[in-house]
């Protein structure tokens, strides 16, 4: 998760103002994050049947390796379509490490552990940030390029550091059942909680593209935008192990109301606010609320299916919520383009974050507690 998302896609926003320096304007800048969004889906699509077909350890190491390429080629100022391809390879790798670690490691966990599990497994997205973004401060004044190599080395030595780790293994629900059918159906509760998570990833995707730039440029702050985006990396990495100890004692179900209509608020609060307090504020909310999110969609699918089901509808989960972010980064990059405002973009993200917390408010209505295993 520190690799493939944290980095892969998240140290991506506050190099965005900085991009100019390698000849990439701010809507160029806002297509290449809608092409990691596009990469995370084709990554999530992939990443059961490459499980399935390579053995867990294989494709996460195989995409370990390939996001320290992206950064590599990223560092090379050939212009857009260069800089968009190998954010399209991060997109894929972070699609697949999201799916086959998360689904993997979480197998592996006793049932009343999982909750926290959960939570620690996400805190990689926000360790992810911080170091990313801290990353950014010295280095990108003096050439944005020495950010994309420090990228690439931060991960060389977290997938050194992990590779051990990941001995070769079969996918969770990768072993043939004749209970099962190839392609298995889900019931409305859980159906309805892949939908409500597909509009959580469209509704925050101001935050993960655009936020720095908003803050530092649009709303003339300057280097708050950076220290804001801190806040984000500091959220995520709080965030996941906070639902997840909150998420063992309230339940998963009612957990994630809570967290849509707070992450619901926040999105809000970026549109009203201006001062720096308020928009540190949005940005801890948003992010504690993003790997998070992620902790308590998997657990609470935990909840209603048996083991085996859950790699795969957490993979259709992931599939959704990337397809999601992917039309969104495109329509709301579109939007900047012609609109070249960015409080429209926020407001379009709430929405979305809205509609999720209805649809999370009705599949839980439906679901009910885990006596409601396989609905």
């Amino acid at each position: 998760m520190f690799v493939g998302v944290g980095l892969g896609r998240f140290a991506y926003t506050p190099i965005v103002p900085f991009l100019a320096q390698a000849g990439i304007d701010p809507v160029e800048a806002g297509y290449a994050g809608a092409a990691n969004l596009a990469g995370y889906f084709v990554g999530a699509a992939l990443a059961h049947r490459l499980g399935v077909a390579l053995g867990a350890g294989r494709a996460i190491r195989a995409a370990l390796l390939l996001t320290i390429l992206s950064f590599l080629g990223s560092a090379a100022p050939l212009g857009f379509p260069w800089l968009a391809f190998w954010r399209l390879v991060a997109g894929v790798t972070g699609g697949v490490l999201m799916v086959v670690g998360a689904s993997t490691a979480l197998g592996r966990v006793a049932v009343e552990a999982r909750g926290r599990a959960a939570g620690i497994i996400m805190t990689g997205v926000g360790l992810g940030v911080i170091l990313g973004s801290a990353a950014v401060g010295p280095l990108a004044d003096r050439d944005v390029r020495l950010v994309w190599l420090a990228l690439a080395g931060l991960s060389f030595v977290a997938s050194a550091l992990s590779w051990p780790a990941w001995r070769d293994g079969r996918v969770p629900g990768a072993e043939p059942d004749a209970s099962l059918a190839a392609a298995p159906r889900f019931g409305p509760a859980v159906l309805l909680l892949v939908i409500a998570y597909g509009f959580d990833g469209a509704g925050f995707v101001p935050h993960t593209i655009f936020w720095v730039d908003y803050v530092a440029r649009a709303l003339g702050l300057g280097p708050w935008g950076g220290l804001t985006w801190l806040g984000f990396g500091a959220g995520a990495l709080a965030g996941p192990v906070a639902v997840g100890v909150l998420a063992d004692r309230l339940g998963f179900g009612r957990s994630l109301i809570v967290a849509l209509l707070v992450k619901t608020l926040a999105i809000v609060l970026a549109i009203v606010a201006t001062a720096p307090a308020p928009l540190m504020l949005s940005a801890f909310l948003v992010g504690a609320l993003s790997p998070g999110m992620s902790a308590l969609v998997s657990a609470r699918l935990l909840e209603l299916l048996d083991h085996r089901r859950h790699g795969r509808a957490w993979g259709l989960a992931t599939l959704g919520f990337s397809a999601a972010q992917a039309a969104g980064g495109l329509a709301l990059s579109s939007a900047f383009a012609a609109l070249g405002t960015y409080p429209p973009i926020y407001g379009a993200g709430a929405l979305l974050e809205a509609a999720g917390l209805a649809l999370a408010t009705w599949g839980w209505a439906i679901g009910g507690s885990a006596a409601s295993r396989g609905r």
